[in-house]
């Protein structure tokens, strides 16, 4: 083969790919709507085939239900955001952060940390904590959450059987990158 063969396979090759690429793209991204809560004050992307369920409850903003997989399917995964005030001993993220965990830990006694670290949410500073519980029901929850105008706490919690949380897992994380805070009109 010739040095200029092999460079027009590459560029082939290459194209293929960047094409391919920009195809998975353009579907992944076109599997989402676009959710948005005017009395909270946020935008989030949702897979379009998800149930949306908005302000179930006070504080809870928006829930978003996975299709059942089969007629014998008893845990749905979600996705849902809750609003709460943030009294102002614990206004920072750190000691909000440190607050969940302790809250978590009383009232889920066999849940344990995977994963906790700081991160950026809403365009903002955040944190990230993955529990697992294995019994009695196998489950991963996934919390992140942030702060604003340290008064209001807003928070993204994942819940998934164990054995389907990394399949939603893109799915989630896509929604955590899409959330965003929005400047509220001023009544």
């Amino acid at each position: 083969m010739t040095k200029k063969t092999i460079l027009i396979a590459i560029a082939i090759t290459a194209g293929v790919l960047l094409l391919f690429a920009i195809l998975w793209f353009l579907n992944f991204t076109g599997q989402f709507h676009l959710y948005r809560d005017k009395a909270y004050g946020f935008s989030i992307k949702f897979p379009k085939h998800w149930q949306v369920i908005s302000h179930p409850q006070p504080g809870g903003a928006v829930v978003f239900v996975s299709p059942k997989e089969t007629a014998m399917d008893a845990f749905q995964e979600n996705v849902n955001i809750a609003v709460q005030d943030v009294p102002p001993g614990i206004a920072t993220l750190k000691t909000f952060s440190d607050q969940i965990l302790l809250q978590m830990s009383k009232v889920f006694t066999n849940l344990k940390v995977t994963e906790s670290k700081a991160i950026t949410f809403g365009g903002r500073s955040g944190y990230r904590v993955l529990f697992a519980a294995e019994k009695p029901d196998a489950i991963r929850i996934l919390n992140v959450w942030t702060i604003k105008s340290g008064s209001t706490a807003y928070i993204l919690t994942y819940m998934a059987a164990a054995r389907q949380y990394k399949a939603y897992l893109p799915l989630v994380e896509e929604m955590i990158k899409s959330f965003r805070l929005e400047i509220l009109p001023r009544n």
